[in-house]
């Protein structure tokens, strides 16, 4: 019995030792340069021409890019 409670006590010395570990977080993507849209009022009804209409399609890829960049981040401080 007194063999088994010197076995639990450990003769004073701590058994579990507690640490604190902070995750590094990565720097976030820089947001990117958007290309620029130009609006036109023709009526009543707002329209892009064909450079305008080239440039929301790139800013859409550019926005997909960079919100995959966050989710990449996100994904390994999990």
């Amino acid at each position: 019995m007194i063999f088994l409670m010197l076995l639990m006590v450990g003769c004073g010395s701590p058994i579990v030792k507690t640490e604190y570990i902070k995750p590094t977080i990565p720097e976030l993507p820089a947001p990117p340069d958007y290309y620029e849209v130009t609006w036109q009022k023709v009526g009543e009804l707002y329209c892009v021409d064909g450079r305008g209409a080239k440039g929301m399609l790139k800013n859409w890829e550019l926005s997909k890019d960079y919100v995959a960049q966050h989710q990449q981040i996100f994904e390994g401080l999990r």
